[in-house]
């Protein structure tokens, strides 16, 4: 009895050692793809804390290696306080509906549901999205897009943030 209880332990550790490796190894697969994307991808935590800022967004918010990770996201995006109001009201309305494909975000002081659409994207039908969703960072106009990252767990549920310079439409 006591070989097939160790059998089956030393199997479950084994699964777990290989499970293990396989999410750190889509992590960091994930990270490279993100990081080679020129457009500012920001995930933050339920408490706003940043837990990922891949290479664009760095450069974007002029952010070192080492203290961007678990920082507020407003220390980074250094906003005047009525932007960031209103970017703490999108923040904090940003869910899903039971399909889990929409997100509330706040439009004219009232929320409004919108399908996601590939934040990437800069078809026509963005325009007037682009031009309601824009910030002005460190000199630098950009539209932005939240989109909610759900988990297994409520309770680790993130949110992300993607940024695209679009200063030189402004002009």
């Amino acid at each position: 009895m006591n070989q097939e209880l160790q059998a089956t332990f030393g199997g479950l550790r084994s699964e777990v050692e290989m499970t293990t490796q396989a999410m750190q190894e889509l992590q960091e697969s994930t990270s490279h793809i993100l990081n080679h994307v020129p457009t500012p991808v920001i995930i933050v935590d339920s408490h706003q804390q940043v837990t990922y800022l891949n290479e664009a967004g760095r450069n974007a918010l002029h952010c070192s290696q080492a203290p961007c990770e678990g920082s507020p996201l407003f220390d980074l995006l250094r906003v005047d306080p009525a932007v960031q109001h209103k970017l703490q009201l999108e923040f904090s309305n940003v869910g899903q509906d039971s399909s889990g494909i929409e997100t509330m975000s706040p439009t004219n002081g009232h929320s409004t549901a919108v399908k996601l659409k590939d934040p990437l994207s800069q078809s026509a039908s963005l325009a007037s999205t682009q031009r309601e969703h824009t910030v002005e960072i460190a000199g630098r106009v950009f539209w932005y897009d939240w989109f909610f990252i759900k988990a297994s767990r409520p309770d680790a549920n993130e949110i992300g943030l993607v940024l695209r310079d679009a200063t030189e439409e402004n002009l």
